[in-house]
C-alpha cells in the first residue's frame, strides 16, 4: 500500500483479512486520500509532488511565502510570521532544530509543512512560526521508481 501520510500524522488502514492461499499480488496500487482531524488547527503543507510542481522550488523561503498569506519576506530576506519580530521563526530539517534553511534543494525535500500560529509545545522556541521539512530518502525514491514500472 503507498499511503501520504503527514509528517505528524499517522494512517489507519482498517481490517485488512489475510489469505494465505495468495502468495504475491503483483500490481496492486491502492490510492486513499483522507483528512486527518485531531484537534489541532489546519497546517499548510506541500508534498514532493507539489513542490516540484512550484515555480519557487529552487527557493526555500519562497516556497513558504507561497503557502500561507501570513508570512511574507523582507527585502533583505528575512521571513515574518503573523507580525511577529523579523526572524523569530524557526526550520526543522529531519527533526534538527536551525536558524536558517541554508541551501537544502527544493528536489530533496520529501514534505513540508507550515506552522504560522498556535504552535505545538515541541517546537518550543519561537513565537513566530516554524516549517518543518521532511528529505526525500533513498526508499521514498525507490518506491516512487518501483510503483512506476507497475503501469
Amino acid at each position: 500500500i503507498l499511503v501520504e501520510v503527514p509528517i505528524d500524522g499517522f494512517f489507519n488502514t482498517g481490517e485488512i483479512e489475510f489469505n494465505s492461499s495468495i502468495l504475491s499480488m503483483d500490481g496492486v496500487i491502492v490510492k486513499v486520500k483522507m483528512r486527518l482531524i485531531d484537534g489541532n488547527l489546519p497546517v499548510a503543507g506541500l508534498t514532493a509532488d507539489q513542490i516540484d510542481k512550484s515555480p519557487a522550488k529552487f527557493d526555500i523561503k519562497g516556497l513558504v511565502t507561497s503557502m500561507s498569506s501570513e508570512v511574507r519576506q523582507t527585502e533583505d530576506g528575512s521571513l515574518v510570521f503573523r507580525g511577529a519580530r523579523k526572524g523569530d521563526m524557526i526550520y526543522l530539517i529531519d527533526g534538527v532544530k536551525t536558524r536558517d534553511a541554508g541551501s537544502v534543494p527544493g528536489c530533496s525535500i520529501g514534505k513540508m509543512m507550515l506552522y504560522t500560529g498556535g504552535l505545538p509545545a515541541k517546537y518550543g522556541d519561537t513565537l513566530g512560526g516554524v516549517v518543518v521539512m521532511e528529505s526525500k530518502s533513498y526508499f521514498d525514491l525507490y518506491r516512487r521508481w518501483e510503483a512506476s514500472q507497475l503501469h
